[in-house]
C-alpha cells in the first residue's frame, strides 16, 4: 500500500487514517513486509518531460513521467517502455525519434493534470472535490 502525503506534521497519523479507511472497505493489510517514505518529484511544466537524448532513452519517472496531481507513475514507466521497446523495433537508427513520436499522448496527459494539479493542491478546492464524490471509485 502506497500513498503520496506532503512531507509535514501528522504523515504518520494521515497514513494510518487512510489504512483504517481502506480497511473498512474490506482492503486487509495483515502480513507487513517493510515501510518505505521516498520524496516524489513532481514536474510541474511539461518542458520537465524528457525522453532522452543523444541516443539514451528514458522511460518512466526517469523521463519525468509521474502525474502532478496525484504521484502516480506506473502507468506511465509501463506505458513509455512499451513505446520504446516498439520503437527500437524499428532499429537503433532514428528511435529516439520514433519514441519521441510515441509519447505525444503521454506528454499530453501529463499537461491536462498540469492544468488541474493547483485545484488539487488548494486545500479547500481539493476538499470540495473529494467531498462531492466525483470520479470516486466504490
Amino acid at each position: 500500500m502506497g500513498s503520496a502525503l506532503k512531507p509535514k506534521k501528522n504523515v504518520r497519523e494521515k497514513f494510518d487514517m487512510l489504512k483504517a479507511k481502506l480497511a473498512k472497505s474490506g482492503f486487509h493489510f495483515d502480513n507487513k513486509i517493510g515501510t518505505e517514505g521516498a520524496y516524489i518529484y513532481r514536474p510541474n511544466r511539461i518542458s520537465q518531460f524528457c525522453v532522452g537524448r543523444d541516443d539514451i532513452a528514458l522511460v518512466g519517472e526517469a523521463a519525468g513521467a509521474i502525474s502532478p496531481s496525484s504521484a502516480e507513475g506506473i502507468s506511465y514507466a509501463l506505458k513509455s517502455s512499451l513505446y520504446l521497446a516498439q520503437s527500437l523495433e524499428g532499429g537503433l537508427d532514428g528511435f529516439l525519434e520514433r519514441y519521441q513520436h510515441k509519447v505525444r499522448n503521454i506528454k499530453l496527459n501529463l499537461l491536462i493534470k498540469n492544468l488541474k494539479s493547483p485545484a488539487m493542491y488548494n486545500p479547500i478546492l481539493r476538499r470540495l472535490i473529494m467531498k462531492s464524490g466525483i470520479l470516486s471509485i466504490t
